[in-house]
C-alpha cells in the first residue's frame, strides 16, 4: 500500500506547474464550470414571431388580434388602428368594441418595443360584413367618413363672425353652420362650428375658419389654392355681402388640385358628374339667387377612381329626408350648400356602383344630449330659423 502511494505521490510531482494548473481546472470546470458559469446572452432587438391576421366580423360583434414576439425584455406593445393610437391597447393582444358599418376594411397595426428599438407589424385588415367601403385612407375630400374609428375628444364649440380668421392646429373641424342669407344667418352675420383634437398618429394638419367680404373673395381664393390645403366648406350672403369657408391645410405628401365653377342650378348635376368621370370630387358648394359656386378637387393619392355624383336641392322641410336618402344609396354628402330663403344643395359622391347603405343619423341639440355613437362623421351643419331647429347631419 504504501509503495503504491509513493508511486502516486511520484507521478504528481513529476507533472509541470502549468500541467498541474491545467488538470485543477479540468476538476473545477466539471464539478462548477471554469470561469464562474456560462456567459451571459447578447441582448437583442424586438423580432415578431407571429403576425396579427385579418380578421371579419358581423357589426355589433368583436374582433380580436395578437402578436407573438421575441426580444430581451421587457417587451412593450402599441396598437394603432387607421394609425390612430388605441389608447390603453398596450398588450400583445387587442379586442376591438363592438363593430359598426364604418370599421369595415379597417387597417390595425401593433409596434413592439424595448430598449434596442421597434418593430411594427404587418398592417392587417378588419372587415365588417354589409359595412360600406371607406374612401381611401388619406383622402381629405369625404369629410373625414370612415377615418376615425374611436371617438375624437370635443375641444369646443364656437363660432366666428364677418371678416373674422380663426386658425385650430391639430384640429378637427365640422362644416360651417348654414342658415338664412345677410340678417338671418345666427347671431348677426356669424357661423357656428365644433372642432375636435386630432388623435395621435393621423397626419398632422391644421383646421381654418375664414370669413371676409365678397370683394376680397377672388384674392382670397387664390391665396388658398395650393396643393396642400382644401375647401371643405362654404357660405355666401348677400346682406351684407361676404363669404365664410372651412379650409383644412395638411402635411401630408399627396397635393390637391383647385377647380371652380359658377353655374345655374340647372348645370350643376352635369358638371358634377363630369367632375366625378375625371376622379374629382365636390367638397364644398354655395347656392344663393339661383346661382351655385363650388370647389372641386383632385387628389394625387388617387387618380384613377371613377366616382358618380348626385345633387339634390330641398327645401327647409325636405332636407333631411334628402340627405338621407343619398346615405341609403350608398352616397357620402362632400358638400352642402344654400339658405333657408333659396332652399339647399346637397352633393353626395360614391364610387362608381358602390350602392351599399351608408349608417345616416341628424342631431338637434334641442332633442338632448347627441346619442348617435362610434364612427359617424360631420357632413352638414343647418338652422332653420322658423323653426329655431339645429341639424348636424352624420354619416358612416
Amino acid at each position: 500500500m504504501s509503495t503504491l502511494l509513493a508511486r502516486r505521490k511520484s507521478w504528481w510531482s513529476k507533472l509541470n506547474l502549468p500541467r498541474r494548473a491545467f488538470l485543477v481546472c479540468l476538476f473545477l470546470a466539471f464539478v462548477m464550470g471554469c470561469g464562474g458559469g456560462p456567459s451571459p446572452a447578447t441582448p437583442t432587438g424586438p423580432s415578431i414571431i407571429t403576425q396579427p391576421v385579418d380578421q371579419g366580423v358581423a357589426a355589433g360583434q368583436s374582433a380580436a388580434f395578437s402578436v407573438v414576439a421575441t426580444g430581451t425584455g421587457p417587451l412593450s406593445f402599441q396598437w394603432r388602428w387607421n394609425e390612430m393610437v388605441v389608447p390603453n391597447a398596450t398588450g400583445p393582444s387587442f379586442t376591438t368594441p363592438p363593430a359598426v358599418p364604418s370599421d369595415n376594411l379597417s387597417t390595425l397595426t401593433v409596434s413592439v418595443t424595448n430598449p434596442l428599438g421597434t418593430v411594427t407589424s404587418m398592417p392587417v385588415s378588419l372587415s365588417v360584413a354589409g359595412g360600406p367601403r371607406p374612401p381611401k385612407a388619406g383622402d381629405l375630400r369625404f369629410k373625414d367618413v370612415g377615418a376615425f374609428p374611436l371617438g375624437l375628444d370635443a375641444n369646443q364649440f364656437t363660432g366666428m363672425v364677418a371678416g373674422q380668421q380663426i386658425t385650430f392646429p391639430n384640429q378637427v373641424g365640422s362644416p360651417l353652420e348654414l342658415a338664412g342669407p345677410g340678417g338671418n344667418v345666427p347671431m348677426n352675420d356669424a357661423w357656428s362650428f365644433l372642432v375636435f383634437n386630432l388623435p395621435e398618429g393621423v397626419s398632422r394638419r391644421t383646421t381654418i375658419y375664414q370669413s371676409d367680404s365678397l370683394d376680397n373673395f377672388s384674392s382670397a381664393l387664390n391665396a388658398r389654392t395650393s396643393p396642400n390645403s382644401l375647401i371643405v366648406s362654404l357660405d355666401i350672403a348677400t346682406a351684407p355681402t361676404c363669404f365664410a369657408w372651412q379650409l383644412i391645410q395638411t402635411t401630408q405628401a399627396e397635393g390637391y388640385s383647385f377647380g371652380t365653377q359658377t353655374l345655374l342650378l340647372e348645370n350643376i348635376q352635369a358638371a358634377a358628374t363630369q367632375e366625378g368621370a375625371s376622379s374629382r370630387v365636390i367638397t364644398a358648394i354655395s347656392w344663393i339667387a339661383g346661382k351655385a359656386t363650388y370647389f372641386s378637387y383632385g387628389w394625387q393619392g388617387d387618380t384613377s377612381t371613377v366616382f358618380e355624383a348626385n345633387v339634390v336641392s330641398a327645401s327647409t322641410d325636405t332636407v333631411r329626408s334628402a340627405a338621407a336618402t343619398l346615405a341609403q344609396q350608398g352616397y357620402i354628402i362632400t358638400a352642402v350648400g344654400g339658405n333657408t330663403s333659396d332652399g339647399f344643395i346637397l352633393v353626395g359622391t360614391r364610387v362608381m356602383g358602390d350602392s351599399v347603405p351608408r349608417p345616416f343619423t341628424v342631431w338637434s341639440p334641442e332633442h338632448g344630449p347627441a346619442a348617435f355613437g362610434r364612427g359617424y362623421s360631420y357632413v352638414g351643419h343647418l338652422f332653420i330659423a322658423n323653426q329655431g331647429l339645429t341639424m348636424w347631419f352624420l354619416e358612416q
